[in-house]
Order: C-alpha cells, then structure tokens, then sequence
C-alpha cells in the first residue's frame, strides 16, 4: 500500500510537470514577438523558474 501511494506521489509530480511545459509551449508564440535577445533571457528565465533557481543574482 505505501508503494502504491508512493507510485500515486512521483506520477502526480511528473503530470504537474508536463502540464507546465505544454503551458510554455503554448506560450511561445506570444514570445518570439518580442527581440532575439530578450527571448533568450525569457528563456534563461523561464528555465531558472522551472529548476526553482535564482539565475540573476
């Protein structure tokens, strides 16, 4: 039973994490209006967010 619970808790996390990239991927069109160079920052960006780092210190 607590493997099973287990299983339930890292496939949970694994769909949470494909729901956020089909939200980025989603969004890409609405970024690649915008600068070269300000879409590789967003990109830097939105890849720190994901990891939960801070990468403009």
């Amino acid at each position: 039973m607590a493997f099973l619970l287990f299983l339930d808790w890292i496939a949970s996390h694994i769909l949470a994490y494909f729901i956020l990239v089909a939200m980025f991927i989603m969004l890409k069109p609405d970024l690649t209006k915008k600068t070269p160079r300000h879409k590789e920052v967003l990109n830097t960006q939105i890849k720190y967010d994901i990891l939960g780092l801070d990468g403009f210190n």
